[in-house]
């Protein structure tokens, strides 16, 4: 073997290594500097993620899997209008700023119907007017740039107790795509509300609350 290669080769492992240090420090910093100052000292936080904030979720799980604190963070992960895989980007929104805010109104009201389950005219209101204040320079810098969660981070969240929540008259996510993400992390529960869309914790909040109990006190 070349004296090249060998000095290949260890740059590698250097890097390697490295790289696991960095991930070290930052998996202590988070926990010291996230969890311990709002849930307390110690260990084992459940981390809920809902919609595309489960993907979120689940790359803090990878990226914390390949830790000294894996298993030590983080003891299950509660995800609420979870897929496998949403869509990435929108063609819509690689129109102008000031087009999609004459729009806003129209993709507000087209969003909530497919969202909401609920005929509830206080809470359709309060997330029209929540969709509506989002500033539309956002959304569109969000979903020309949002990628999923691999396979390969999604893996190594397979060890993590999950539990999986949809519901059942959800329009954005359907039961076969919470069902493939179920599939790919062995210890989940997938539970679905029944009178419920897309927002299963404000349309159906004491049903969402006891399964989270359930699935705190199982595990």
């Amino acid at each position: 073997m070349s004296c090249e290669n060998i000095s290949w080769r260890s740059g590698q492992e250097l890097l390697k290594q490295a790289t696991l240090v960095e991930a070290n420090m930052f998996a202590r910093a988070w926990k010291c500097c996230i969890f311990d100052p709002i849930l307390g000292p110690g260990g084992g936080f459940e981390v809920v993620g809902h919609s595309f904030g489960s993907h979120l979720v689940l790359r803090l799980g990878a990226m914390l899997a390949d830790t000294m604190l894996a298993g030590d963070t983080i003891a299950g992960l509660i995800l609420l209008g979870a897929a496998k895989q949403f869509p990435e980007g929108h063609p819509i929104f690689r129109l102008p700023v000031f087009v999609l805010q004459w729009l806003q109104p129209s993709l507000t009201k087209a969003f909530l119907q497919m969202a909401l389950a609920s005929n509830d005219p206080e809470l359709i209101q309060q997330e029209t007017d929540g969709c509506n204040a989002n500033p539309m320079y956002m959304c569109k810098a969000y979903y020309r740039q949002v990628r999923n969660v691999s396979d390969d981070e999604i893996a190594k969240c397979r060890s993590l107790p999950s539990l999986l929540i949809r519901g059942g008259q959800d329009g954005i996510v359907s039961a076969s795509d919470v069902e493939a993400l179920a599939v790919a992390m062995p210890l989940a529960q997938m539970k679905t509300v029944a009178n419920a869309g897309h927002v299963p914790m404000l349309e159906e909040p004491g049903k969402v609350a006891e399964l989270i109990d359930e699935f705190i006190k199982s595990i």
